[in-house]
């Protein structure tokens, strides 16, 4: 009877030696202290060297390089010093024996009765391949991403998207630059921190399943505002459950400008048949006037008391004909011989005969002047443009009756093939009401002073150049009016780019 009961635990043992040696799985069986007791076929199989060399030795030592490529040693020495179970899987590692990277889990465990500590490893190739899948779908992702971002960061457009509630979530580069804030000053802002008037972006959230198109006047972070177009749409889950809002919004400041230039100009047109044919009526009888007061004066004597009368009738009539004159000459297209002109030579005779007139006290001004000693020709009509510079700085002259500083210059934009003319005023300033109104005929905001005629016949001139004025002004503050010019080609074209 005792032999047989001695028989049966090396029996049981020897059974689960043949269990673990059949198991598809690396199998290493450790002392407390890490050395290696036992190794099943499957281990030194897939450590390539010979299983008898290992036992007796120290796990930690032998398998060195495994504890050097990772977090592996800290859960091994959590079950060896804790007897903390763990689970790791490890991907492209060198093993001890080869040179070539594998893949795989590894399990370790402490035996029950604190009898040592079982370690189990499974390569496999699957797990490779399914992390190198995971890599190119996460390049994949990545690249799309960054395309996404660079492709919303290019848009000419401010985009912004924001949760439920209207709080900014995203925005792209040229919300920042347009509206003057950095990514981060967006981030938990509302949406309505970007218009000017709070109460109309509340209304556009209010509105789901919807798309809204309208025009807002968008707010910078100094405190000015310019005109945007907006579009916003509702983004959906998958579901069609309603997730955010899209912003979508366009600077229209540019094209707002050309609006108004346009309706100047049309306004101009029809300003231009009105007057031109009134002053077609008045003008024959005028000269009637004239003619007729004239052989008056000559049959009444110096001394007769109605000879007053005779002569307040002639001047009277001469000062309409030398209006209906201006005006014919500031309404109608100007008829201009173009040749070659030095717009610095031009600018300077207009300087020289406005500083010497003697209608203006320019005690109190302080000049400086830019112009340049080589500057591209263009080709205009030097008589014109003599006018328009004089028109402008007469203007400038009378806004500044106590004194103040007058700026002009000139530029020459090579790449965009024109010259800029300027003259910058410290004077009384435009109100923004007058700013539109100032190249009507007969606008003037100075009392009794000239017909209001200079800057409507500035405009008409400028415009057959192929060119542009430009002004701006703040009441109390100065003006400064900006002429731009095409320089003439080779070819004898003008090419005129409106960049404004």
């Amino acid at each position: 009877m005792k032999g047989r009961s001695d028989s049966r635990p090396k029996a049981r043992i020897a059974f689960i030696e043949d269990i673990l040696e059949s198991l598809p799985i690396g199998v290493i069986i450790l002392d407390n202290g890490g050395k290696i007791l036992m190794i099943n076929h499957y281990q030194e199989r897939i450590s390539r060297i010979d299983r008898e060399k290992l036992l007796g030795t120290y796990y930690h030592d032998t398998w060195k390089r495994l504890f050097d490529q990772g977090s592996y040693g800290n859960k091994y020495w959590n079950l060896i010093n804790n007897r903390e179970s763990f689970t790791f899987i490890f991907t492209d590692i060198l093993p001890q024996f080869y040179d070539f990277k594998i893949c795989g889990i590894a399990y370790g465990a402490p035996l029950s009765l604190s009898a040592g500590f079982i370690l189990l490893h499974d390569v496999s190739d699957e797990l490779g391949r399914d992390k190198r899948t995971l890599e190119q779908l996460a390049n994949q992702l990545a690249e799309s991403s960054e395309f996404l971002n660079n492709l919303v960061d290019s848009s000419p457009n401010m985009v912004f998207t924001t949760d439920t509630a209207g709080f900014i979530q995203t925005t792209n580069k040229t919300s920042e630059r347009l509206l003057g804030y950095t990514r981060g000053d967006f981030l938990l802002k509302h949406i309505s921190s970007v218009f000017a008037d709070a109460s109309k972006s509340e209304i556009i959230l209010s509105r789901t399943g919807q798309v809204t198109k309208t025009e807002l006047m968008c707010k910078k972070r100094n405190g000015t505002v310019f005109p945007a177009r907006v579009r916003v749409n509702d983004i959906r889950r998958t579901d069609g459950s309603f997730k955010s809002k899209l912003f979508l919004l366009e600077d229209i400041t540019w094209e707002k400008t050309m609006e108004d230039k346009l309706a100047l100009s049309e306004r101009l047109a029809i300003y231009s048949e009105l007057m031109a044919g009134i002053a077609h009526q008045l003008n024959n009888p005028m000269v009637g006037v004239i003619n007729f007061s004239g052989l008056l004066l000559g049959k009444i004597a110096a001394d007769d008391p109605n000879r007053k009368v005779a002569e307040t009738i002639y001047e009277a009539a001469k000062e309409c004909q030398r209006l209906l004159a201006s005006l014919m000459k500031s309404i109608h297209e100007p008829q201009s011989t173009f040749h070659d002109v030095n717009v610095g030579e031009v600018l300077d005779s207009a300087l020289n005969a406005t500083w010497n007139h003697e209608s203006f006290n320019l005690a109190g001004v302080q000049l400086k002047k830019v112009i340049p000693g080589v500057i591209p020709k263009i080709k205009g009509d030097s008589l014109q443009l003599l006018e328009v510079f004089r028109n402008i700085l007469m203007n400038a002259f009378q806004a500044m009756p106590d004194g103040g500083s007058l700026n002009i210059g000139i530029k020459a934009a090579l790449k965009k093939k024109e010259i800029k003319v300027w003259f910058k005023d410290t004077g009384h300033g435009i109100s923004k009401e007058n700013l539109s109104r100032i190249f009507t005929p007969f606008f003037s905001t100075k009392k009794n002073k000239g017909a209001g005629l200079g800057l409507s016949f500035a405009f008409q001139v400028i415009r057959s150049h192929s060119g542009r004025i430009v002004v701006k002004s703040l009441e109390n503050r100065g003006t400064t009016f900006v002429i731009v010019l095409p320089i003439h080609t080779e070819e004898g074209r003008f090419e005129y780019f409106d960049k404004s």
